[in-house]
């Protein structure tokens, strides 16, 4: 994708960002180098390289930002390293998510996993072994405060094909990512139908979460101040003041 953001104003940022992962890179193979030292350290090291997010780096108009469902800011790399463990060239294009790190490191080091403990262990995966990933894994976005455009609260769920997402002012987003990979049409009035479904979808594994906080959202049609507010194309901005109150005082009602 084009982005349409100047390229004066993105290239600085995409310059601090490459320098960034050489940097890391770097280093990371100074930890790896001084483990390969240590007999007792060398084979007997789980590596997990892991990210809370992306960025969009000029992509959809956008750099130095992270907020919205895009696969920008969604879609990062996870990569387990295991001498004499994890086969070399294994991988997995299941959905994996932040939530299935910890039962995913405990399954491997072979200690139970508590019971309550929310996520998908991949590790029978990573091993070579049979294992069926989950279909779909819960985004989210929790800007607290909300001081700005950049940081209103979205809950969402992608699969394999498709990505939704409800805004905390009633916008909603809804991607087919095998048809439009770079996330150009926003396909949730077009296509009602696969909305509801998908809709639904997220509510049920919100409740499965035991998160309230969209359901209200949703069920009841709690609405900021004024019209519905297409964040998705919008800038650094007050919210209305009036929407906190909105929201807390639906709790009582």
């Amino acid at each position: 994708m084009t982005p349409t953001c100047k390229r004066q104003t993105w290239m600085p940022s995409l310059k601090k960002e490459s320098a960034s992962q050489e940097n890391l890179d770097h280093n990371l193979g100074r930890v790896r180098e001084a483990l390969n030292q240590s007999s007792k350290f060398k084979d007997n090291t789980l590596s997990v390289y892991f990210s809370d997010h992306g960025d969009y780096m000029g992509n959809h108009g956008a750099i130095n930002r992270k907020e919205n469902p895009h696969e920008q800011s969604v879609r990062v790399p996870a990569i387990f390293h295991w001498p004499n463990h994890i086969p070399a060239t294994t991988s997995q294009d299941g959905l994996f998510g932040l939530a299935d790190m910890l039962p995913t490191t405990l399954g491997l080091l072979g200690l139970n996993i508590p019971p309550h403990i929310q996520g998908h262990d991949f590790s029978p995966a990573l091993r070579g072994e049979p294992f069926t990933p989950p279909d779909a894994q819960l985004i989210e976005m929790s800007g607290n405060p909300r001081w700005s455009y950049d940081f209103l609260d979205w809950r969402g769920l992608v699969t394999q094909r498709y990505k939704y997402a409800f805004y905390e002012t009633g916008h909603e987003v809804l991607f087919d990512l095998e048809s439009d990979p770079l996330e150009q049409t926003n396909l949730a009035k077009s296509s009602p139908k696969l909305r509801e479904q998908m809709q639904q979808r997220l509510l049920d594994l919100l409740a499965e979460t035991r998160e309230p906080y969209f359901d209200v959202l949703i069920q009841h049609g709690v609405q900021p101040e004024g019209n519905v507010v297409d964040v998705s194309g919008q800038s650094r901005g007050p919210l209305s003041p009036h929407w906190d109150d909105l929201i807390q005082n639906s709790q009582d009602t």
